[in-house]
């Protein structure tokens, strides 16, 4: 009798441990305002949270993983800083972004250097950057962050080895990245994916930078973005590792209710030169751009 509820108490027990795994693999991830839809991947949650306040305001580091027979297929990290109208500290979270997503490197998320893929709007007080390329085995906590004041970067690092030592994950050798950062008035989010696929395989990034852009579109919706710092992606994207940013078409202004979306356009362009966001110079040359 002692054997037989032995059994059914491992059983359960067995049964539990399965339902929490599974209750915790999903292939619609949120943070915040940020939600991701993986489709068929279900990637689950990895280690604790690294989060925090600076001067009352928030900010959440958290990481996804997807694996399949112990090899790493996705992982995913989404970051969001919530100043929730505290604009007297609007400069210094502006200059601590650009130290962070600005670095002069191949690692940096809003520098065109060694990219795939890249795009970047920099209206100073409202940024977008898309970017692609490849990384390898031991790049993936980059880009490295841990200069940065106020938050405890290198702990990016010890959160994804942690995962991979005690699941014995394998690495592939190289993998593909696409990077998003958004900075909206002192709101910061940034969503780091990177995918194991043949990294020589033209039609397969081809198709990641083409999901890439679909999910770019989705974030610019969920953040509410200004049309001013939407990107313009006007046709489907077949992009080979060899090519760089197409020259976006230029739209021919009608009265329509394109005019009226141009009109708007540079009354946010005005607003960002009379905040002192913006110099003449590039208030006057971002104006020229949106009436040609």
């Amino acid at each position: 009798m002692k054997k037989l509820l032995g059994y059914l108490f491992l059983i359960l027990g067995l049964i539990l441990i399965n339902q929490k795994i599974a209750a915790s693999q999903s292939n619609e991830l949120k943070l915040k305002k940020i939600t991701i839809n993986t489709k068929d991947q279900k990637f689950y949650k990895i280690g604790t949270d690294i989060r925090g306040r600076v001067e009352g305001m928030e900010w959440i580091n958290r990481f996804y993983g997807y694996t399949e027979n112990n090899k790493l297929i996705g992982l995913i990290e989404i970051f969001t800083f919530l100043n929730d109208g505290v604009r007297n500290f609007e400069g210094r979270v502006n200059k601590w972004f650009r130290g962070v997503a600005f670095q002069n490197n191949s690692e940096s998320g809003c520098e065109d250097i060694n990219k795939i893929f890249f795009k970047k709007i920099d209206f100073k007080i409202n940024v977008a950057c898309l970017s692609v390329r490849k990384i390898k085995a031991d790049e993936l906590s980059s880009p490295n962050f841990n200069q940065a004041e106020y938050v405890p970067f290198t702990m990016r690092n010890k959160i994804i080895m942690k995962f991979i030592k005690e699941k014995q994950v394998l690495i592939p050798d190289q993998m593909i990245r696409a990077e998003h950062y958004f900075y909206q008035s002192g709101k910061i989010n940034w969503i780091l994916f990177s995918s194991a696929m043949d990294v020589n395989s033209e039609e397969y990034i081809s198709k990641f930078i083409n999901q890439t852009v679909e999910n770019h579109q989705n974030f610019e919706e969920q953040l509410r973005l200004s049309k001013l710092v939407r990107f313009d992606f006007t046709e489907k994207l077949k992009i080979t590792k060899e090519t760089k940013e197409k020259p976006e078409k230029k739209k021919k202004i009608t009265q329509t209710d394109n005019s009226n979306d141009v009109v708007q356009q540079i009354k946010d362009l005005k607003e960002l030169y009379e905040s002192g966001f913006l110099t003449e110079e590039e208030f006057n040359k971002a104006k020229n751009k949106l009436l040609k």
